[in-house]
């Protein structure tokens, strides 16, 4: 138990240090997590995708009890499953205790995540 927690510890720390060095410290912030707010994300990117395009444009979400769903519809290679990724990434790296790519992050922690992506996508 002791050495996967030290593991986890370390795997944080480098993480940290990483986006820092890689990174201004603005672009990267703590998200906060509400027990039962809405989750939210402010120009958020894609963590791998960013750093090999320059022109990488940030996206929003925002979903609530009032609006808990979100229609992503768009032409083929629009970055529709992209922006899926990015939010599935943003969300576990919140999850693991990392900073995220974000302006603003606001998250509920979770248990799972659920998605369905095609079969003529790579999720990496």
């Amino acid at each position: 138990m002791l050495a996967e927690v030290l593991c986890l510890l370390d795997m944080i720390v480098n993480s940290f240090a990483y986006t820092i060095s890689t990174k201004p410290v603005d672009r990267y912030t703590r998200p906060e997590f509400t027990g039962d707010g809405p989750m939210a994300i402010n120009a958020g990117r894609h963590p791998i995708l960013e750093s090999l395009h320059t022109d990488f444009v940030p996206n929003n979400i925002f979903l609530s009890e009032a609006s808990n769903m979100v229609l992503v519809m768009g032409p083929n290679m629009s970055g529709k499953s992209t922006y899926l990724q990015q939010i599935c990434l943003i969300v576990i790296l919140a999850q693991v205790g990392c900073y995220v790519p974000a302006q603003f992050a606001s998250l509920r922690v979770v248990d799972r995540i659920f998605t369905r992506i095609g079969t003529g996508d790579n999720v990496e």
